[in-house]
């Protein structure tokens, strides 16, 4: 079932004094993009599929 649509969300905050990017998200479409762009750590999985990651994006990608 995972989040609700009024639920999901996805938050980037930039840490300029290292350059990263700390990204969550709870929005299917968004898990699958940042997949494919940093390794991303599960917080929570429902049926072995995320629901609910973070991760860290470098300013330069």
């Amino acid at each position: 079932m995972g989040y609700s649509r009024e639920e999901q969300e996805t938050s980037l905050v930039f840490e300029n004094s290292t350059g990263e990017w700390m990204v969550y998200s709870t929005v299917p479409k968004h898990i699958r993009k940042l997949s494919n762009l940093c390794e991303l750590i599960v917080i929570e999985s429902e049926d072995d599929r995320p629901i609910a990651v973070k991760g860290v994006l470098s300013e330069s990608r």
